[in-house]
């Protein structure tokens, strides 16, 4: 798939994003979407921000995880961490079958209305199956792993290595484990957060 096409559907999975966050998701209740809204607060309102600035540090973060799932012919995919779901309904809509891993049983609830919603909206069936499991006894079921998606979770793990070790061992040869975090320094940041 040529980097412009890829580009124009990644804008297009922001924008059912945003407009899921600002509008709301009737498949969610009222105390559902508020959890939502809360884990997502610059998709609502970007200031001091341009919207396009917040749209392309959002983006910008998932473009080496969409080149790998797009790079291979059979994508799985682990979200390690995957809360409310929202990067795996995004790998998903690119083709890769995902496993949601969270450990809160309220964010996976949410996880799996907010797949039925997508899977209108885009009008696609999504493969994700969300799991409760806690990462840091997490040991994947799957072999030959093309992505392993930890964001913004892996400081909050005790044992790293052995989890790193369990997931490195079941991905494919040249394949990725991504960790990524917020820089803190970085200043979208800096200000109310």
């Amino acid at each position: 798939m040529e980097n412009h096409k890829i580009h124009e559907q990644m804008i297009y999975f922001y924008q059912v994003l945003q407009k899921e966050i600002i509008e709301g998701n009737p498949f969610l209740s009222s105390q559902d979407m508020q959890s939502l809204r809360n884990h997502r607060p610059r998709l609502i309102n970007p200031k001091p921000y341009p919207p396009e600035y917040i749209r392309y540090v959002y983006l910008s973060r998932r473009m080496p995880a969409i080149n790998a799932i797009l790079n291979d012919k059979n994508p799985i995919v682990i979200d390690g961490g995957c809360g409310y779901g929202s990067d795996s309904l995004m790998f998903a809509f690119f083709g890769a079958r995902v496993t949601g891993v969270n450990y809160s049983e309220k964010e996976l609830k949410i996880a799996e209305k907010r797949k039925e919603y997508y899977e209108k909206i885009l009008m696609k069936d999504l493969p994700i199956t969300f799991i409760k499991d806690d990462l840091d006894l997490f040991n994947p079921c799957v072999e030959k792993i093309t992505l392993t998606w930890f964001s913004s979770v892996l400081a909050a793990i005790k044992d790293q290595d052995r989890l790193l070790k369990s997931v490195y061992e079941k991905t494919k040869p040249g394949r990725c484990i991504a960790v990524t975090d917020y820089n803190l320094l970085h200043p979208p940041f800096l200000f109310q957060e």
